[in-house]
């Protein structure tokens, strides 16, 4: 654990000289080592179900955590400092989700007889 801290106080101390001498924002090498740090389990797990030929878990493994990423940044942001979106707004993003889960459900091949009110109420 002792030598986890103390790469990781290095790196941080690399990338903070780096942003120096490059006069780069700290803020954006800081993005940039937090995206980089965030992403790097995701790319040795998707890498070793790619070398035994499991692609799909690659892709979901890849997906999925790009997806938890966006919405739990958005999600805690937005509870530290509220989002102000104008009406007009969220009424274009409810049609547009709303067209995207109507062709998702008109392309499934397994489609219920229930889809279609839970699509219309969820609307």
């Amino acid at each position: 654990m002792k030598l986890l801290m103390l790469a990781a106080d290095r790196f941080v101390s690399g990338a903070s000289s780096i942003a120096v001498r490059l006069q780069i924002s700290p803020l954006v090498i800081g993005a940039v080592v937090l995206g980089f740090g965030t992403s790097a389990p995701e790319l040795v797990v998707s890498t070793v179900a790619a070398g035994q030929g499991q692609m799909d878990l690659g892709l979901g493994n890849i997906v999925g955590s790009n997806i938890a990423n966006l919405t739990l940044v958005l999600g805690i942001g937005a509870l530290i400092r509220p989002i102000d979106i104008p009406e007009g707004t969220k009424r274009r993003a409810g049609v547009c989700v709303a067209a995207m889960l109507g062709f998702a459900l008109l392309v499934q091949v397994q489609g219920s007889w229930w889809h279609g009110p839970v699509l219309v109420v969820g609307v």
